[in-house]
């Protein structure tokens, strides 16, 4: 699918099937949709769509962690056109030798742990905190680790062209129906039709 049939099928929805009314806010919210669904979690806390429905948005960006007293800040501001670190993982084919259980933890949850030594991480554990551009990882294992990130980056339709999403940008077709479904929802409460 194009950006135009793309555009097409929310402006269906919403009453406009010529794009015309609605013209200049189709890229807007075909773009708010996307970047809501890769952010999207179930219940269970995993993400709904994973980064291989939207291949050209996700990268993965491998650093070196060297620990000062449990510590270590790792700030992913030069990569341009940086949406959201997704997760951080150890890309060690021996998991276990370089890393233990990571885990994503709330900024001002790793701040009570500088307070509270009971909330450390234990044994190999290993806690990890988005805050801007930055992640905060802590640790008592005093190991320097191998470790990656699932960025994801922001998408840039000028950058589509007239190229098909789904045949040659590989996108996932249910991601795309998605995100046309909830440009359409969201367009729709723009103009007052929901």
């Amino acid at each position: 699918m194009t950006t135009s049939q793309i555009y097409s099928a929310i402006g269906e929805r919403v009453d406009d099937p010529d794009k015309i009314q609605y013209s200049n806010r189709y890229e807007n919210v075909f773009v708010n949709a996307m970047t809501e669904l890769m952010k999207l979690r179930d219940d269970n806390g995993f993400f709904v769509y994973p980064s291989e429905e939207f291949p050209e948005l996700a990268e993965s960006a491998n650093f070196e962690v060297s620990f000062s007293d449990g510590w270590f800040k790792k700030d992913f501001s030069t990569i341009s056109n940086l949406m959201y670190i997704r997760d951080i993982y150890s890309n060690q084919i021996e998991f276990s030798q370089d890393a233990g259980v990571i885990t994503q933890k709330d900024y001002i949850w790793l701040q009570h742990i500088m307070n509270n030594t009971y909330l450390e991480p234990s044994g190999s554990e290993i806690f990890w905190a988005k805050k801007g551009n930055a992640v905060f990882i802590v640790s008592n294992t005093g190991r320097n680790l191998r470790l990656s990130a699932d960025v994801i980056l922001n998408p840039n339709p000028t950058s589509w062209g007239t190229q098909d999403l789904v045949a040659t940008l590989h996108y996932g077709r249910s991601f795309i129906n998605a995100s046309i479904t909830r440009a359409a929802q969201i367009l729709r409460a723009e103009i007052g039709l929901e």
